[in-house]
């Protein structure tokens, strides 16, 4: 008998495997295991972390534009690249943006072109300026908006649409990632995709709590100083902070390049003891 992994799970690891060498039966693990790892690692994550597994997902330009210095931002990549963008909301559970992208866009974050559930939009939205004509308030899949310091009038007409309000600490002037995912934890929520814009990204990035990246590049150059970058914020000061990917892999997606990967340091975000 051969598996590729132990399930994480404290009321099952080991059990399986225990029962059947008492009973005579030669039991080996290993085979595949990285395979399986990324073949199972929504779940694995959750049940080891007990926070979601985190993927950031971004389409840019080849140096890293989201959109010109107008905001302009329809379409970077092409039709193949976001049925990609598609599937990959149907895989997780949630998704979120920042409060920039739903004033300026007013986007369903939805699943269309392919068949799945849509996932629950979670709003990063630290003052409490979404407007209440969004999509996000009106649509079935009701919203979490994610605040630190709200008005309370806002929440109550918030929460009149059916939407949630999470009040969560405050972490370099924004909502702390930390407290976002351990409130996500506690609610059973397993999986998250970061959408946009450049300031989330940026705040995910600064708390090193990305599990996985999904780049789409479109074959464009938009250049300008002024033109919104895919990952904002303060950046940082040394190379050796910079956050390093590993398993990379990448195919081409009509004219576009699709790119994946895996922090290096990934290993450290999946201690339990780190959250």
């Amino acid at each position: 008998m051969v598996y590729a992994i132990d399930d994480p799970n404290p009321l099952i690891c080991g059990k399986g495997a225990a029962l059947l060498r008492e009973h005579g039966i030669t039991v080996e693990s290993g085979l595949l295991s990285e395979l399986a790892e990324e073949q199972n690692e929504v779940f694995l994550t959750f049940l080891r972390r007990g926070t979601p597994f985190v993927e950031l997902k971004l389409a840019m330009s080849l140096d890293g534009r989201i959109a010109t210095k107008t905001g302009d931002a329809k379409w970077i990549t092409g039709e193949e690249s976001r049925i990609e963008g598609h599937r990959l909301r149907a895989k997780h559970m949630s998704i979120a943006v920042g409060i920039e992208t739903v004033i300026q866009d007013d986007p369903s974050l939805n699943v269309r072109h392919v068949k799945g559930t849509n996932p629950i939009p979670i709003v990063l939205d630290t003052k409490g300026r979404i407007p209440l004509v969004s999509k996000l308030l009106q649509a079935p899949s009701k919203a979490i908006i994610a605040t630190c310091s709200m008005p309370e009038e806002t929440e109550q007409q918030i929460l009149e649409t059916g939407a949630q309000v999470w009040r969560l600490p405050e972490a370099n002037g924004r909502v702390s990632i930390k407290a976002l995912l351990q409130q996500m934890g506690e609610a059973q929520l397993d999986s998250l995709l970061i959408e946009g814009g450049g300031e989330i990204a940026a705040s995910f990035l600064e708390a090193r709590a990305i599990d996985k990246v999904s780049f789409f590049y479109a074959p464009i150059l938009i250049g300008g100083r002024n033109a919104v970058p895919g990952i904002g914020g303060i950046g940082i000061e040394r190379m050796a902070e910079a956050l390093r990917l590993e398993r990379i892999q990448t195919r081409m997606l009509g004219a576009d390049l699709y790119l994946t990967g895996y922090p290096s340091d990934r290993t450290s975000m999946l201690d339990s003891n780190a959250w």
